[in-house]
Parts: C-alpha cells; sequence; structure tokens
C-alpha cells in the first residue's frame, strides 16, 4: 500500500510465467513484512531498469530493501542498492 499527500495506492505481484524471461514473476514469502520508504530514491534506483531485463528485491523484518539488477549477461556483474526504511519517531 502506498499512501502521499497526493493520494493512496496498492500494488500486488501475482506469480507468473511470461513468454519472455523478463515478464516472469517470481516469488519467495517467508514473513509478512511491512516498511516504509522515500519515493525519490525508489525513483533513482528504477533508472538502472535499462541496463538489465529483470530485477530482484529482498525485503525482511529489520533490514535494508535490497534492489539487485543483474546486467544483461552474468559475466558482466550486477548493481546492488540498498534503501533503509524511514523510521516513525
Amino acid at each position: 500500500m502506498v499512501q502521499g499527500d497526493l493520494g493512496s495506492g496498492n500494488v500486488v505481484l501475482k506469480p507468473r510465467q511470461g513468454d519472455k524471461p523478463e515478464e516472469t514473476v517470481s516469488l519467495t514469502v517467508h514473513e509478512p513484512v511491512s516498511a516504509t520508504f522515500a519515493l525519490r530514491y525508489l525513483v533513482n534506483f528504477a533508472k538502472a531498469e535499462k541496463l538489465c531485463g529483470s530485477v530482484e528485491l529482498g525485503l525482511g523484518p529489520d533490514a535494508p530493501l535490497l534492489v539487485k539488477y543483474s546486467l544483461e549477461s552474468a559475466d558482466k556483474g550486477h548493481m546492488q542498492f540498498y534503501l533503509a526504511p524511514k523510521i516513525d519517531e
């Protein structure tokens, strides 16, 4: 769920096989997690999608969000971004 000054929204991810690898969605859930992140950083992370065909997200309790882009061929490496959740005071 997303909430902000301009509105709110909700995104639901469901596993599915696509005709192309970049259309496939796979999920592994060990336990529910709820966290709040600064959208401006996520927007910057998303700009790296032009360099690869897939993204891996990792999220756990008391851990930062992991955004991992594997470059087109495995021998070229990957890029990882970490984002700590917002802390309510």
